[in-house]
């Protein structure tokens, strides 16, 4: 089932900067905090027959990263755990921060940018349980691109030379402004020594179009559409200023998390057979055209020859969140002064739900 909130949700709060992950931890920087979980400890997933299917709602973007929660709603892996799971679609991730603490929805998704820790500091109780997406290698889905004519002419080629370019993200109070922040050191540089704008994916594309945008950090599906109709070349990836960068995460209420751990367990094992179906699909080639009319249905990318274009967002088959990342996103927002209290992402990370998943699961 699927039902649609707009801007004017619940409680009316919104916290700009998270978003879709589209949108993006790695298991080669995995920090395990099984031995001071938030308030509970995970018990394996239990199943049963006959008692009634619990309801859990979920609030998801339609973008990429959503993959692993559509594929479970198709190929039925929520109902095998027993759960009733209502797809309820947000515009934005900072949408679903209020609905997330009132109770009103159990499961949610996205970026996580200096709004979600002062969020947590007036009270939002909200839990980091699961990689809803990062970059790597193979999977360099959020990438800097490049008007066309400065690619072309030469004038960029490396960091150094963002010097006095016109640089958009889509939040400056976001992940993404971590990111240019990062490229720009390797450069030598800093936010200081380029205009910095802040404007909407579908926008920078008019922007390069007519000229007034030199850079951009855009994530798939915009890459590839901006790079077919000319408008800008994928220069350099995200992995390549910050390796295997946090992107996305899965969000729980930390009110299911605490009252229904053995659904929030479910939840987790359903969600991480998608995320393998995912992985089997876009890395191994194994059931792809089954996953990409899963997507074309439910997200808004519904070319799908768009799909052998895109970089698939990494979205680790264990559910492993890199830690690192986040830190380094958390140091940045504080040191630019967007966070006004300390937050200690030990009490915020709970890693028991995948433990559990993982111990039903198996290897992958």
């Amino acid at each position: 089932m699927r039902k649609k909130w707009g801007k004017k949700i619940l409680l009316g709060v919104s916290f700009a900067g998270l978003l879709l992950a589209s949108a993006c931890g790695s298991a080669t920087t995995t920090t395990n905090h099984s031995s001071n979980p938030p308030e509970q400890e995970a018990k394996p997933p239990v199943k049963s027959e006959s008692a009634e299917p619990a309801k859990v709602r979920v609030g998801t973007l339609k973008a990429l990263a959503d993959a692993p929660i559509y594929i479970a709603l198709e190929k039925g892996y929520f109902k095998q755990q027993n759960l009733d799971v209502e797809d309820v679609a947000f515009e934005t991730g900072a949408d679903m921060i209020a609905p997330l603490t009132a109770g009103q929805l159990e499961v949610g998704g996205g970026g996580v940018s200096a709004g979600f820790y002062n969020a947590l500091s007036r009270g939002f109780d909200i839990q980091i349980v699961a990689d809803k997406g990062h970059v790597g290698s193979d999977s360099n889905y959020v990438n800097f691109l490049v008007r066309k004519e400065l690619i072309d002419s030469g004038q960029i080629k490396t960091f150094e030379d963002l010097r006095g370019k016109k640089v958009a993200v889509v939040s400056k109070t976001g992940s993404n402004a971590v990111h240019l922040s990062a490229a720009l050191k390797k450069g030598g540089l800093t936010l200081n020594d380029v205009e910095l704008l802040e404007m909407t994916f579908p926008n920078m594309g008019t922007a390069f179009g007519n000229g007034s945008l030199d850079v951009g950090i855009i994530p798939e599906p915009f890459v590839s559409r901006y790079v077919a109709n000319g408008l800008a070349v994928n220069w350099k990836g995200v992995h390549d200023a910050i390796p295997n960068a946090q992107t996305g995460v899965l969000f729980y209420s930390s009110k299911f998390a605490k009252d229904n751990p053995d659904v929030a367990n479910r939840f987790m094992t359903a969600y991480l057979k998608g995320v393998r179906d995912y992985n089997d699909a876009f890395f191994k080639q194994k059931g792809y055209d089954e996953v990409v009319s899963i997507l074309t249905k439910h997200t808004t990318v519904k070319d799908a020859a768009l799909y052998k274009q895109m970089a698939p967002a990494g979205i680790d088959p264990y559910g492993k969140l890199n830690q690192e990342s986040l830190q380094l996103d958390y140091d940045w927002y504080k040191a630019q002064g967007l966070i006004k209290t300390d937050v200690d992402l030990n009490q915020v990370i709970n890693t028991s739900f995948l433990e559990a998943a993982q111990k039903e699961l198996g290897n992958y």
